[in-house]
């Protein structure tokens, strides 16, 4: 097996400390602000896909990201672009936005612009009960 010279070692230490740098820690994100929540607002764009203020869905929608609370990274190569975008609103006032692609999920980016990986047919599940498609438009 070749030695490594200490130059060497040290090259390998940093390279080994950037990758890590790069792929960054993941974290649990705490989602009391969404319990409030009444009313979801289900968004493509700028185009409303639905709105409303159903107690089940919304509890259904909630319960999906409080879920996933853990696995979030902030992604180096940016954050991927969800198909669409819940929005929480307490009454007239928004507490959250979370973004669903086909197998993934991003927060708001006023939290950090972080995502997480999910699986793709329970992304599919939660479009379906909230009436829209996991198809781009």
């Amino acid at each position: 097996m070749p030695r490594l010279c200490l130059g060497g070692r040290a090259i390998l230490a940093l390279t080994a400390s950037s990758i890590l740098l790069l792929v960054g820690c993941s974290r649990r994100l705490v989602f009391d602000h969404l319990r409030q929540a009444d009313r979801i607002e289900v968004r493509a764009n700028a185009e409303v896909l639905r709105t409303t203020a159903d107690p089940e869905t919304v509890h259904h929608a909630r319960a999906f990201i409080v879920a996933r609370a853990d696995g979030w990274r902030q992604n180096w190569a940016g954050t991927p672009i969800p198909v669409f975008v819940i929005y929480f609103y307490s009454g007239n006032r928004a507490v959250g936005g979370y973004g669903v692609g086909a197998d993934f999920l991003t927060n708001d980016p006023g939290g950090g612009s972080l995502s997480r990986s999910a699986v793709a047919t329970e992304c599919e599940d939660l479009a379906a009960a909230l009436g829209v498609s996991l198809q781009r438009r």
